[in-house]
């Protein structure tokens, strides 16, 4: 894999806590009617019941809705929450789940209020530590392996129909 290829596949990137978007650029497309209005996180599910599994999932973000906190699915037919947790993800405000700023609270809150009952909070980010890096990093490998066998695969089936 490129550079290119992988500063478009790993991202966002983040820089000095902001989310750094980038696309690769169409020959046809005009740069200035690019929207950069979503942006791919990795996720981690984590069961309430038992906090040690977790599904890891890449999210595609609307930045301009909230985080979302978690997922209701059904499992056996019965709804069950799962909260999340985003790897890499950048500064956010803790106050409408915005990315872009930080805290947009201290000017809709009297400040008199001892404390503000957030719905948003760290508890978001994922925390990576050197073992679940490197895990993270084998799965990454382990997937683009995979995306790589079925792209060639179906080009290999194409070539068959020509």
């Amino acid at each position: 894999m490129g550079d290119k290829d992988y500063v478009l596949e790993e991202g966002p990137w983040a820089f000095d806590g902001h989310v750094l978007l980038l696309k690769e650029l169409d020959i046809h497309e005009q740069p200035s009617k690019i929207e950069f209005t979503s942006a791919r996180f990795w996720a981690y599910q984590i069961d309430i019941l038992n906090p040690s599994k977790a599904l890891k999932i890449k999210v595609d973000c609307d930045l301009q809705k909230p985080l979302r906190r978690g997922l209701m699915l059904k499992l056996n037919g019965t709804p069950s929450w799962f909260k999340m947790k985003y790897v890499k993800l950048p500064d956010f405000c803790y106050a409408c789940s915005l990315l872009g700023h930080v805290y947009c609270g201290r000017e809709l809150y009297n400040t008199d209020i001892p404390e503000i009952d957030l719905q948003y909070g760290s508890w978001l980010r994922a925390t990576v530590t050197k073992k679940n890096a490197k895990v993270h990093e084998q799965e990454i490998l382990q997937e683009r392996h995979w995306l790589l066998e079925l792209r060639d695969g179906s080009k290999a089936v194409k070539q068959k129909r020509d």
